[in-house]
């Protein structure tokens, strides 16, 4: 969050209401700062203020880490002039009384806005040479009293300064009169206009309806019930929360966090990489930033200011040279975001049939499936209820890593050349998503399509388990053939397990097939309608081999026939990175640890077609 001290001029003092109109920001706000490319002058343009919400709080500099630091709240942020203009209105509450005293007598006269940098422009100065950065579009997060500013000339001068009278006759409830200055309230000669007061303060203050009704309800007065909307305005929950946040974490929200501004940072690259990721908008201040000068943001931000004056080959030598370098990192971060986006974007239909999990070694995983426990038998009068057992079946695969690794030149770093390594980063998501389609699908074609052998010795479709067709067409009949068998297995325990199936899965020959079969028509006759309509969806496979076959399959959460893994510590593919020594470069690896077997047969079918 910066901070930005203004020249304040209040051009009314409502002694009253403890309301005064303050400038923020000067027509020509012009303040020296140091970045990490050197001093520059920033200007804040009034008109690119974005402000959240209607008021925002005042506070005793800056101070955020108590509610009795808000001295109260300011509104009506508006342009005039050219300036930035607002309404302060003080507390009435004790604590504040004192500073309210010394504003009064001009001793507390400077004003300071805290804001966040949305966007900015960089220029040059034609008369001085110096860098110019205009902030273009910014937050105001709150607003403080302070005791100096930057300019020696800005100053509050209300010595001899009056409301005049047609101004005090002005109520500063109405909305319409805003624009005019801060006014007193008329006198509330009839309750209609006490009321009409009421529901204007709680308005302006965007609370509930439901209070103002509660305040008229009570008969309060005007006095009354501007105490009580203050009172809740600084008692307000979720403001108080986010400027605590902002005085506890001041450098990780304001970007100076060197952790956060690299994942900022990877965030914006990894857009420049794939023009389909949107970045957030707090990186959106480095969609304009090279390798190199990310990396010379990121030393300076961790207190190494000599940075700044390193080539752009400097950067290069010193990243591979020294371990303190974020420049690893960066390409790392950049490199997993482009890398699972084109991972998930890639992913086969095949997956949604098997169910997912994690294991914790490389060590074989046996999956065992308890059996139901039979029927309950009847218990006699004064019988004794007999133990049962529970029958199970288990099977067993293991985890396997699999991986390919990538350099990225020294030229192409220094040149800020990431077409090479986004490519690449794209091709390893999608090459770890072939990969984990590739080894689902060969459970289906193992041993000449039956599937892998179970613990029973029978392959995973088997005429002995029941789900395997006779080899018909692909057609109403076959599919309801195909989904009696599967309503019609038995546990291990001997109870029907009564399955329904979800997905039917295809190879790509048949795609248009089982389209044709599962569209929904219009049916002339009720011998015509079409029963599986909306009932199946359809999965296509390219990686099957046999053009005739075809698969129903349950729900993985209700049956599981297939289960695939990963490593607990890793799911999904994984980059790393590593500076070389014998090639001037970086290089990348990637890898996968998957792995996939069958455990049950009864929540899959399969027909090999005609």
């Amino acid at each position: 969050m910066e901070r930005r001290l203004s020249p304040t001029r209040p051009t009314v003092l409502d002694e009253q209401e403890r309301i005064v109109k303050g400038t923020i920001v000067s027509r020509d706000s012009r303040v020296r700062r140091q970045g990490i490319d050197g001093p520059f002058v920033e200007i804040l343009d009034p008109a690119g203020v974005v402000m959240d919400g209607a008021s925002v709080p005042v506070l005793n500099a800056h101070r955020a880490d108590s509610t009795a630091a808000v001295l109260g709240s300011a509104y009506d942020l508006r342009i005039e002039d050219g300036e930035l203009q607002a309404m302060l209105q003080f507390s009435s509450r004790q604590g504040v009384s004192a500073v309210w005293e010394d504003v009064k007598a001009g001793h507390l006269t400077r004003l300071s806005v805290g804001y966040d940098v949305i966007q900015f422009a960089d220029s040059e100065d034609p008369r001085t040479g110096e860098r110019v950065r205009t902030v273009t579009r910014w937050r105001v997060r709150e607003i403080s009293l302070v005791p100096l500013a930057a300019d020696a000339g800005a100053a509050i001068r209300m010595a001899g300064e009056t409301m005049p009278d047609d101004v005090k006759k002005k109520p500063v409830e109405t909305p319409a009169d805003a624009s005019q200055g801060v006014q007193d309230a008329p006198p509330a000669n009839t309750r209609a206009e006490t009321n009409r007061t009421i529901r204007s303060l709680v308005e302006k203050a965007g609370l509930a309806v439901t209070v103002a009704n509660d305040l008229i309800d009570r008969e309060a007065t005007v006095e009354e019930a501007r105490g009580a909307v203050l009172d809740q305005v600084l008692a307000r929950p979720q403001p108080a929360a986010q400027i605590s946040n902002l005085r506890i974490n001041q450098v990780g929200e304001s970007g100076d966090d060197p952790d956060v501004m690299l994942s900022r940072m990877a965030d914006a690259l990894a857009s420049r990489m794939d023009p389909s990721h949107k970045p957030a908008e707090a990186a959106e201040q480095y969609l304009g930033r090279t390798l190199p000068e990310c990396q010379r943001d990121l030393w300076a931000a961790r207190g190494d200011p000599t940075a700044a004056r390193l080539s752009n080959a400097g950067v290069f030598q010193r990243a591979a040279t020294h371990g303190t370098s974020d420049f690893p990192i960066l390409l790392q971060s950049t490199g997993n975001r482009v890398m699972l986006n084109a991972y998930e974007v890639a992913a086969s239909a095949i997956k949604s049939v098997a169910r997912r999990t994690t294991i914790s070694d490389f060590r074989s995983k046996t999956s065992i499936r308890l059996g139901d426990m039979g029927r309950l038998e009847k218990v006699a009068e004064g019988g004794e209820i007999t133990s049962t057992t529970r029958a199970e079946n288990k099977e067993a695969y293991a985890l396997a890593t699999f991986g390919r690794m990538f350099s990225l030149t020294r030229q192409a770093i220094i040149n800020d050349d990431l077409g090479a390594f986004a490519d690449f980063s794209t091709a390893a998501g999608r090459a770890a998503a072939d990969t984990e389609a590739t080894l689902l699908a060969e459970l289906l074609t193992e041993n000449s399509g039956a599937g892998p052998t179970m613990d029973s010795g029978d392959t995973l479709f088997h005429a002995n388990h029941g789900n395997l067709g006779a080899g018909a067409a692909l057609d109403t009949a076959a599919l309801a053939a195909a989904r009696l068998a599967m309503r019609k297995q038995t546990g291990p325990g001997g109870l029907k397990s009564n399955i329904t199936p979800r997905s039917l899965l295809v190879p790509s020959e048949l795609e248009t097939t089982a389209e044709t079969i599962l569209a929904a028509i219009q049916p002339d006759s009720v011998a015509n309608v079409n029963v599986f309509s909306g009932r199946l969806t359809i999965l296509v496979e390219p990686r099957l081999t046999d053009a005739t076959a075809y698969y129903l399959f349950a729900d993985p959460a209700q049956a599981p026939a297939l289960e695939y893994a990963y490593l607990s510590s890793a799911s999904g593919p994984q980059m790393e990175t590593q500076q070389g020594w014998e090639v001037l470069g970086t290089s990348f690896r990637v890898y996968l640890d998957f792995g996939a077997g069958a455990i049950d047969y009864r929540g899959a079918f399969k027909d090999p077609g005609a």
